[in-house]
């Protein structure tokens, strides 16, 4: 896998700001030693494959945490090579290891890490070798493509992209890629985390940007991944800020699930362990009040709307006086 430049960009950083950078480093670094230490050949030969941590895997998540507090001008070359070393251990491994590896528990902090510093260039290209890795866990990459997500939007000027279709583009590349049916319904992560994103696009308006992505979401995954954005779109619009939706909205709502009716729900019912996000979607809108065309359809078709029922607010208890 093709990896970052480490030592260019902390060139960089120790040239602009000169003793600094070095003086400044020294508590990063020691953190970087007290990690190291834990990776032991004896610490590294234990089998995990979830469950309680051991000790030292508590540890270095909380160095990890640590080092994520520090000043990105004194931590970013030593964040860098802590992922790079990461990725070499865990490539090293292959897959079938890897899933026995106490490594495994440290991904979603070496995520976190890189995402608090990933206005630093050299950090930033480090999270996205962990979004690319094969080894990095779906729970994890789906964190750092959101991360990396976040980052390349801002690039994207929206008096640039008036109709939203060149950062739809953007954002269905990066999270689908070539990804197939099949491992898209083992991907909760990055589904939720492309929704997420989709819905900053062209806020407020769900048909507005399902319609920028018609014509770019070329492959079945990229489709289900755009029809699954609008369904959480209108969910955040009807059922979270109780708006009433548009004759629009509704007309799309019932497409989207004659689309999943007929091409994804089969293809969900292959898998072993599916989580067919956008099924779960529209049986919840069918359930909600209003929506009683989508329910017929889902009826139609064998299948029962989750009825919403509204969570009551629950009192707060007044605390007792101190003593």
């Amino acid at each position: 896998m093709r990896r970052p430049g480490i030592w260019a960009g902390c060139v960089g950083l120790c040239f602009l700001f000169g003793s600094t950078c070095a003086e400044a480093a020294s508590a990063s670094e020691t953190l970087y030693e007290q990690y190291e230490k834990l990776n032991t050949p004896e610490n590294l030969g234990k089998s995990f494959a979830g469950g309680k941590l051991y000790p030292f895997q508590e540890q270095q998540i909380r160095i990890l945490g640590d080092l994520e507090k520090r000043p990105t001008i004194e931590s970013a070359r030593v964040i860098a090579q802590v992922v790079d070393e990461y990725l070499k251990r865990i490539e090293a491994l292959g897959a079938q290891k890897f899933r026995q590896s106490p490594l495994q528990a440290l991904q979603l902090a070496m995520v976190s890490l890189c995402e608090k510093h990933a206005g630093s260039n050299i950090v930033f290209a480090w999270l996205e070798a962990l979004a690319r890795s094969p080894l990095t866990k779906e729970y994890a990459r789906g964190r750092a493509l959101g991360a990396v997500a976040a980052r390349r939007l801002r690039e994207v000027k929206p008096e640039d992209d008036a109709d939203g279709k060149k950062r739809g583009q953007l954002l269905l590349d990066l999270f689908l890629g070539d990804l197939s049916m099949s491992r898209l319904f083992h991907a909760p992560a990055r589904l939720r985390q492309f929704a997420e994103h989709a819905d900053t696009v062209l806020p407020g308006d769900p048909v507005a940007f399902r319609n920028a992505t018609v014509f770019v979401a070329t492959t079945p995954p990229k489709r289900y991944a755009a029809d699954f954005a609008f369904a959480s779109a209108i969910a955040e619009k009807q059922i979270k800020r109780k708006q009433p939706l548009s004759r629009d909205e509704k007309r799309d709502l019932l497409a989207v699930c004659n689309e999943w009716l007929k091409t994804y729900r089969p293809l969900a019912a292959k898998e072993n362990y599916a989580t067919d996000l956008l099924g779960s979607q529209m049986l919840v809108l069918g359930g909600y009040a209003g929506n009683e065309d989508l329910a017929a359809l889902l009826v139609e078709n064998g299948l029962k709307p989750i009825p919403y029922v509204e969570k009551p607010d629950r009192p707060v208890r007044p605390r007792p006086p101190r003593r």
